[in-house]
């Protein structure tokens, strides 16, 4: 078997979570042909991710923060932008741009929004699919789940006292013994007027707020 050795000068690419690995399927409460399904589409998604191969992940925390970045120019001006670096040998105002970088970027993004779509439509309809199955079963379970706990004080369901307990602790959640109660308004100290208001130095600057302002115009247009 032949192994790949990155040497240690460079970076390992990093790669998106396969959903193969994130995904869990109850097989054995499935019907054969129902498990076949899942399992085919989840390969075909997995298929499709590894086809898309990012460069970098995007974190839960940076994803907001790329996407206001990437939207602050509306294709038309970037366009436009790309004109112009046309007309002057790539140098607009003095500052480098590869036309032929832009309008890729424009048309990848063009041709990914109806394919998001029609994840996003497919994504809902299965969620939909799974509610609408576990409601036909919720609602007589929860009948029995209310009828249990008497029923388990008759001498006849008295075995199931502790079942009915736990039940009822798996529905009530966590205990709140632990979790610390809030401190009274009037307990809080207000702040004093001579106190300096603390002055932030990344997300206050002008700079920042400049970046993170959103430009008020269609981005897609």
């Amino acid at each position: 078997m032949k192994t790949n050795h990155t040497p240690s000068s460079t970076k390992p690419k990093a790669h998106a979570p396969s959903i193969e690995t994130s995904t869990t399927t109850q097989d054995a409460s499935l019907r054969p042909s129902q498990a076949y399904r899942f399992r085919k589409l989840i390969a075909a998604v997995a298929a499709l991710q590894r086809e898309l191969d990012p460069q970098d992940v995007v974190t839960a925390l940076e994803r907001p923060e790329l996407a206001l970045h990437a939207s602050r120019l509306p294709d038309s001006v970037l366009e436009m932008l790309a004109a112009l670096a046309d007309e002057n040998d790539g140098m607009v105002a003095g500052i480098p741009l590869d036309a032929s970088a832009i309008r890729e970027a424009i048309a990848y993004g063009a041709a990914s929004r109806p394919f998001e779509q029609a994840l996003e439509a497919l994504k809902t309809r299965a969620r939909d699919e799974a509610h609408r199955r576990r409601l036909a079963v919720v609602e007589p379970c929860m009948a029995a789940y209310l009828a249990l706990p008497g029923f388990s004080r008759s001498a006849q369901g008295k075995h199931l006292a502790d079942r009915a307990r736990a039940m009822r602790a798996a529905v009530a959640g966590p205990s709140r013994k632990g979790r610390k109660r809030k401190a009274p308004a009037s307990l809080v100290a207000a702040p004093s007027a001579t106190t300096k208001p603390h002055k932030s130095t990344t997300t206050d600057s002008p700079h920042w707020q400049a970046l993170a302002t959103p430009l008020p115009c269609n981005c897609w247009g």
